[in-house]
């Protein structure tokens, strides 16, 4: 029966000690078993706390992601507008329409 209640509840050590228990060690198990109690009692607070404070991080990341996917976004348009510009200012973009004279087709000279 000990091994039963090890394997279960760990408490078969315990269980086969209790004869031979002393009155402080009696107290100890009933402040033991107070905790206990305390925290079944207050098992439904405990939950809402802790599926609150999970809502609360997975909001926080999907703002992140959102935050992430903008800038990324953004990095794009800046990367494709530098491109642009520098393809433009190199005279490989049909910009002849173009009137700003630093997007002019550039002459070479060999």
């Amino acid at each position: 029966m000990k091994g039963l209640l090890n394997s279960y509840f760990g408490i078969g050590d315990f269980v086969a000690g209790l004869p031979g228990m002393t009155p402080g060690e009696i107290g100890q198990m009933a402040d033991q078993l107070d905790q206990l109690n305390f925290l079944l009692d207050n098992l439904p607070a405990i939950e809402q706390n802790l599926r609150s404070y999970i809502d609360g991080v997975v909001k926080y990341h999907e703002f992140v992601a959102r935050c992430v996917k903008e800038g990324v976004a953004g990095i794009n348009k800046v990367d494709k507008t530098t491109l642009d510009i520098f393809v433009a200012h190199q005279g490989h973009l049909g910009v002849a329409n173009c009137k700003h004279k630093r997007f002019k087709p550039q002459t070479r000279r060999f």
